[in-house]
C-alpha cells in the first residue's frame, strides 16, 4: 500500500473536531479539522500544508509539520 493512499485514508479518519497541535517558534498552534479542509487563526485551509505554509512562511509537508507523517509510517510497518 502506497503512504500517499494511507495518508489520504488518515486524512478521512480525522473527524471535523479534531484539534492539531504544534509548537513553532516557542509558540503553540492549534488547527481545527473541520469538513471542508482546516481552519486556523479565522481562515480555512483545503490542506495542512497551506496552514504549515500560512504559519511557518516555508513550503513544508502538512502531515509531517503536524506529525502525522510519522506516525502513519509506524502503522505501515505495523
Amino acid at each position: 500500500v502506497r503512504l500517499t493512499a494511507q495518508f489520504d485514508r488518515r486524512r478521512a479518519d480525522l473527524k471535523p473536531g479534531t484539534i492539531l497541535m504544534r509548537e513553532w517558534n516557542a509558540k503553540a498552534y492549534r488547527v481545527m479539522v473541520i469538513e471542508k479542509g482546516f481552519a486556523w487563526n479565522g481562515k480555512t485551509y483545503d490542506s495542512l500544508s497551506k496552514v504549515a505554509f500560512a504559519i511557518t512562511g516555508t513550503n513544508w509537508n502538512g502531515p509531517r509539520f503536524f506529525g502525522l507523517r510519522d506516525k502513519l509510517r509506524e502503522e505501515v510497518k505495523s
